[in-house]
């Protein structure tokens, strides 16, 4: 596989990802108003959030690892910031965006496992 193939494989399963966010958080947060499913679409994320922390804890702490949670940090919240912008100041835009925030924590959760 070339690189220009890696890459494009990268990208697509990202964009597959997000797309998942979205729809998984639907699917989690069945409330009766939009207002109940943002408010447990947050309460996903923070969950992954506090998992994330625990896994990250138990971690070497090296300059190569810090740096990396840095660069991680930045790219997800810009991916999801960009990811809502379709919604931006719609009802939908804090469910679509804790969704996707929560994906993307919980793939973090896993490559950290693995690398461990």
């Amino acid at each position: 596989m070339t690189l220009k193939h890696s890459n494009l494989a990268l990208v697509g399963s990202v964009i597959a990802g997000l797309v998942t966010s979205v729809n998984l958080a639907c699917a989690a947060c069945p409330g009766a108003n939009q207002q109940e499913m943002n408010q447990c679409a947050e309460a996903d994320y923070q969950k992954a959030d506090a998992e994330l922390t625990k896994v990250y804890a138990k971690l070497d702490k090296t300059p190569e690892l810090r740096a990396a949670e840095r660069a991680w940090i930045a790219y997800r919240d810009a991916e999801c910031t960009y990811e809502t912008a379709d919604n931006r100041g719609g009802s939908m835009e804090p469910m679509i965006y804790s969704g996707c925030m929560a994906t993307m924590t919980k793939q973090r959760i896993a490559v950290l496992k693995a690398g461990s």
